[in-house]
């Protein structure tokens, strides 16, 4: 569930309210500002199951990268050093605000817009209501 997800790790899982929708018989995530398409295993685990439409999002930090030809739009408002590493906050728009995990190395400045991927395999889905996974 998303305390216990939320409970593991460090730093803690993103976790960012959105609405299942569904266009030619496939799920995408929408989360205000994107919309993640969810490959097919996870359609079809998630109608199985019966997934209401407003969800919880979940994604671990270390399973976001920024990337030059990463997919979406971010803009950078923090990096706090962490050992390592480094946890990068992205503002996404919209109040849409997670952390990424990247190597210590990176270089990165306050207000740099820079593109993000998700490994969408990776990624957990609530019940909102009842903060149960459904994957």
């Amino acid at each position: 569930n998303v305390f216990v997800a939320g409970f593991i790790g460090s730093p803690p899982m993103n976790f960012i309210d959105g609405s299942l929708v569904e266009t030619d018989d496939k799920l995408a995530i929408d989360i205000g500002p994107l919309k993640l398409p969810l490959p097919e295993d996870i359609t079809t685990v998630l109608k199985e199951a019966g997934a209401k439409e407003e969800v919880i999002f979940g994604i671990r930090p270390e399973d976001i990268q920024i990337k030059p030809d990463g997919e979406y739009p971010a803009e950078i408002y923090v990096v706090e050093p962490l050992g390592r590493d480094l946890i990068v906050h992205l503002n996404l728009g919209e109040g849409v605000l997670i952390r990424a995990l990247v190597p210590a190395g990176a270089q990165f400045n306050i207000g740099e817009k820079v593109k993000i991927t998700f490994d969408i395999e990776k990624a957990h889905i609530f019940d909102r209501k009842t903060e149960k996974a459904y994957i």
